[in-house]
């Protein structure tokens, strides 16, 4: 459970399970200070699911502002579909360092739902044998 308190966010262990009850008492774990939400909630992901932050090194840096220099957002979403409306979300394993599998489900009537698989293509992004792809 995570609770916002002046742009600290705290990753608590509650004593019962069940609903947050703001009355109950729990254990903070460890406090997070980052420049700003987005920024908080990136290290409390990394760290819940035990993912390590590691710098990449000068030479994989300097080749990733090589192979994105020209990368343009605009020009590879109108090459896909959005899905962002969609309730999609992970699959991957807690221990996953790389989380590119994931599921969505959507009712379309009574009894009939749609079920997406969506598998990330990160070689698509990463040329494979890149200083990066090792790195990674």
């Amino acid at each position: 459970m995570l609770k916002s308190i002046q742009n600290v966010y705290c990753k608590a262990l509650m004593h019962e399970q069940g609903v947050w009850d703001k009355h109950k008492k729990v254990d903070i774990m460890q406090g997070m200070e980052g420049e700003n939400d987005l920024d908080i909630e990136c290290k409390v992901m990394l760290q819940t699911n035990k993912i390590k932050e590691k710098d990449f090194n000068q030479e994989t840096i300097e080749e990733l502002e090589q192979l994105y220099k020209d990368y343009n957002l605009d020009n590879e979403m109108s090459n896909r579909e959005d899905l962002r409306h969609l309730d999609i979300f992970s699959i991957d394993p807690a221990t996953a360092r790389d989380l590119d599998d994931a599921l969505h489900v959507k009712k379309l009537r009574e009894g009939v739902y749609e079920v997406g698989v969506h598998i990330a293509d990160v070689s698509h992004f990463v040329p494979v044998g890149s200083l990066t792809d090792k790195e990674a």
